[in-house]
């Protein structure tokens, strides 16, 4: 095993393997603590997620925070400037 055929030398992947992980390959002890930590992960995800999606009425839309029409109709300041600040509220 981990020979090479009909050279009696291990062969480069064999070497490779011994060189980092050992004599001895097994699995990884880890598997339950990774197991749990993605799933809250993914928790976390869903409850930003759904956090976003309950306050995204009253930050986006015609009655929003700030509606980006009424602020682009605003007068004051170049044009050039008010596209400025359209590209980085609506980006």
């Amino acid at each position: 095993m981990g020979l090479s055929p009909g050279l009696g030398k291990p062969d480069l992947f064999s070497l490779l393997t011994r060189w980092f992980w050992g004599r001895h390959v097994k699995l990884p002890a880890y598997f339950l603590t990774g197991w749990i930590f993605l799933r809250t992960l993914g928790v976390i995800y869903l409850v930003a997620f759904v956090s976003l999606w309950t306050q995204s009425n009253g930050w986006i839309g015609h009655n929003g925070i700030l509606p980006a029409g009424q602020f682009m109709a605003a007068p004051g300041g170049t044009r050039i400037h008010r596209g400025i600040l359209a590209v980085t509220l609506t980006s």
